[in-house]
Parts: structure tokens; C-alpha cells; sequence
């Protein structure tokens, strides 16, 4: 494929994320607009949980399906053909995952760190103080069961699905980039960058996308539900807070 055509082609699916970002913007814009002229001018913490997650995948992931719907799958190849994994390599991998979600997480949070002295303020991690301030229940049900259902459908099935024919190496890399970017802040993008590419491995390995769903769902759940109880009960000084 000529380079002006993979150009555009490339353009054209990012377009449609592109398009899921903007629907998702507009879609808490109004809600926000119309709650407020209702009479309520602020909402708490799983509210906004909740009215982040709608606006992405009642507003802005449909809309992202639909385009991408309109880009024809690439044909597997025999070069490209699956291979099941079985449990112990599926635990190698969230292992893998694991280390490379601190990882990630020491780079990001060192950025900030550096960039806050510049700054001369604290630059606020949004979503771990979301999660913190949040009712244990809907952010499990926010954080480890919604949200890898749809990012792996959105970042690995839709978008692999469509660009594999390109090479392994470039779907891999575009996908961990592409998720990255995606969260819009740097705390997460670098772990978030290097989990993409390794669920991308995943899924082209296996071709099953339920695979790349359970390990985010343990990573999720690992990182960021039982890491803000074992946060909360410190600050609670050893106690129950549930």
C-alpha cells in the first residue's frame, strides 16, 4: 500500500476516536448544563463516576462503533493465524502486566512530581482521588467490570481487527499508544501505553478478546480497587471504613 493511502487509512481510524472523545465531551457538557439548570450546580464523587462512564459508552462508544464499522476488517492471514494460550501463559502475561503497571506508574508519577515543581503546585491526580472518594461498590463495578469491556473492545478487537494488516509490531505499538492517550493525563498514560501493547499481544496471539477483558479486569481490580481500600483503611488508621 502506497504511503499516501496508509496515510490516509490511519487517519481515517483515528478520526473515529476522535470522534468518540468529542461525543464523550459534549455528552458531559450537556448533562452538566442541565443539571445545573435544574438545580443541581455540583455532584459527588460517584456521581461523576457515573456521568463519566455514560457519557463514554452511551454517548461517545457508539458513535466510535459506528464509524469503525464503515473500515472493513482485515483478512487473517496463515501468517497471522491464532494460537490459544493456555492458563500458565495467561498468568506469565498479568504477571508481566503487573510489573510493568508500577512501572509505568513510577515513570508517570515521577513526570509529575517534576512537573509540579516546576509549576510551583501540586498537579492533582483526578482519578486516584476519584477512586479514593468513591463508594467501594460502583467503583468496582466502574473501574474492573465496565471499563475493560468496553476499552478492550474499543482498543483491541475494533482497532486490531482493522489495522493487523500492517504487522504485529505496528498494531501492537499503535494500540498501546493509542490507550494511552486515551486516559488524557500522563499519571496514566505510560502504564496504560505499556498495558495496551500487552494486551495487543494477547489478543493477536489468541484472537480472543474475553482474554485481554479478564486480564483487565484483575489489573483494574488489582491496581486500582484494592489499592484504594488498602489507601483508605491506612487513612482510617487500621480501621473499617466501609
Amino acid at each position: 500500500m502506497e504511503k499516501s493511502r496508509i496515510r490516509t487509512y490511519f487517519s481515517a481510524v483515528g478520526l473515529c476516536y476522535f470522534a468518540f472523545s468529542v461525543v464523550t465531551l459534549a455528552a458531559q457538557m450537556v448533562i452538566l448544563f442541565l443539571l445545573r439548570a435544574a438545580g443541581n450546580p455540583s455532584l459527588g464523587t460517584t456521581a461523576s463516576m457515573a456521568l463519566s462512564m455514560a457519557s463514554m459508552y452511551l454517548a461517545g462508544f457508539p458513535v466510535c462503533l459506528f464509524l469503525l464499522r464503515k473500515i472493513p476488517k482485515c483478512p487473517v492471514s496463515e501468517r497471522d493465524r491464532i494460537r490459544p494460550m493456555s492458563a500458565g501463559q495467561l498468568a506469565l502475561c498479568l504477571l508481566i502486566s503487573v510489573g510493568v503497571m508500577e512501572a509505568g506508574n513510577l515513570i508517570g508519577n515521577g513526570l509529575m512530581a517534576v512537573t509540579s515543581l516546576i509549576l510551583g503546585r501540586q498537579v492533582e491526580n483526578t482519578v486516584v482521588s476519584m477512586v479514593l472518594d468513591g463508594d467501594l461498590i460502583p467503583v468496582i463495578l466502574f473501574s474492573a467490570v465496565l471499563a475493560p469491556i468496553f476499552e478492550e473492545l474499543m482498543f483491541r478487537k475494533l482497532l486490531i481487527d482493522r489495522i493487523r494488516m500492517f504487522g504485529d509490531r505496528t498494531a501492537i505499538l499503535v494500540s498501546g499508544v493509542m490507550f494511552g492517550l486515551i486516559h488524557g493525563n500522563f499519571y496514566q498514560f505510560f502504564y496504560a501505553c505499556g498495558l495496551g501493547m500487552i494486551f495487543a499481544y494477547v489478543y493477536l496471539r489468541t484472537g480472543a478478546v474475553k482474554n485481554t477483558i479478564g486480564l483487565h479486569m484483575v489489573i483494574n481490580l488489582l491496581g486500582g480497587v484494592v489499592g484504594a481500600v488498602l489507601l483508605k483503611w491506612i487513612s482510617a488508621g487500621g480501621g473499617t471504613y466501609l
